[in-house]
């Protein structure tokens, strides 16, 4: 998945799943938090909950572009 579509996908996150979001510690964490809260996963990220949360995913980098779009 692509920064620019990951950040096309956080922003379509309401606004409190997002803050939740930058105090998950883990992707697990934060891939709990976007089922529990009824989201939808995007088909890169199925992708990689189903693969054992592949090692492609960067929390990091997920947080970084997070703080970006507010």
């Amino acid at each position: 998945m692509t920064n620019e579509s990951l950040k096309k996908y956080m922003t379509s996150l309401s606004p409190e799943v997002r803050e939740k979001a930058r105090k998950c510690q883990t992707k697990e964490e934060l891939f709990s938090l976007i089922e529990e809260s009824g989201e939808e996963l995007p088909e890169p990220l199925l992708g990689q909950v189903a693969g054992g949360f592949a090692a492609e995913f960067n929390m990091d980098e997920f947080l970084k572009l997070l703080d970006e779009i507010g």
